[in-house]
């Protein structure tokens, strides 16, 4: 069957960004999103992210396309979530039963790739996604007003997670807030960003890519870079 044309880019920017009105927090136009699908479901994270990492870095050295990574949900997308059990240092009270905030499972290149300002600290390096790296993560400046007063002061602090098991997760960096989960008619929920999920992973992810010009990247070349990923990968269309 015969592929519909891709819409213009900055369409689903400029149409999310009217909703919102026009505060979307990331990067209008010569932004790409493709999604892929892993088919049969969860597997085992380590060669999934292997693979995945593989996917961004190959899509990066396509021409035209100036950054690129991988994230577990597209832009207004319905993320995943973060259970907080503690804060310490921070002036919030957790409830008893956890404080959930949005989680984006990302690559390193996502902040760049998406347009989103790191006001803060600093993002995820490759170092941070191995697989005895200590528990990282990132959030958005909404995070860090309301539990610790401001982005500066929450670099450093550590957040007590239950998601599958308890461990303290380090805040490396504060993003800038953005409307970029649960679509542009729902309010943005307080977002982390961590990196690629510890033991199973979700079947579905979107490549995020940025060109300089406002033409698609090429689309044999992307077929080459989800080949070079390895087998299993399907990608869809490419949405702008």
């Amino acid at each position: 069957a015969r592929r519909a044309p891709a819409p213009p880019p900055g369409t689903a920017a400029r149409h999310s960004g009217r909703a919102a009105g026009g505060r979307l927090g990331w990067q209008r136009g010569h932004g790409w999103f493709v999604s892929f699908a892993w088919p049969g479901g969860g597997v085992p994270a380590p060669p999934l992210g292997r693979k995945r990492a593989r996917l961004a870095r190959r899509a990066a050295e396509l021409p035209g396309v100036r950054a690129a990574a991988v994230a577990s949900s597209p832009p207004l997308g319905e993320t995943g979530a973060l259970s907080v059990v503690a804060a310490p240092g921070a002036r919030v009270s957790i409830p008893r039963d956890g404080a959930n905030l949005a989680e984006l499972a990302v690559t390193p290149g996502y902040f760049r790739a998406m347009g989103i300002a790191v006001l803060t600290g600093r993002s995820f390096r490759p170092a941070d996604f191995a697989p005895r790296a200590a528990p990282v993560a990132m959030v958005d400046a909404a995070v860090a007003r309301a539990y610790w007063g401001s982005a500066a002061n929450a670099v450093g602090q550590v957040l007590r997670t239950a998601n599958g098991s308890f461990q303290n997760t380090r805040i490396i960096g504060v993003a800038a807030t953005t409307r970029a989960n649960y679509g542009y008619f729902q309010p943005n929920y307080p977002t982390a960003y961590v990196p690629a999920p510890g033991a199973l992973a979700p079947a579905t992810f979107t490549l995020v890519l940025r060109t300089w010009g406002a033409g698609a990247p090429p689309a044999a070349g992307l077929r080459r870079a989800f080949h070079a990923a390895g087998p299993g990968f399907a990608p869809g269309p490419a949405m702008a």
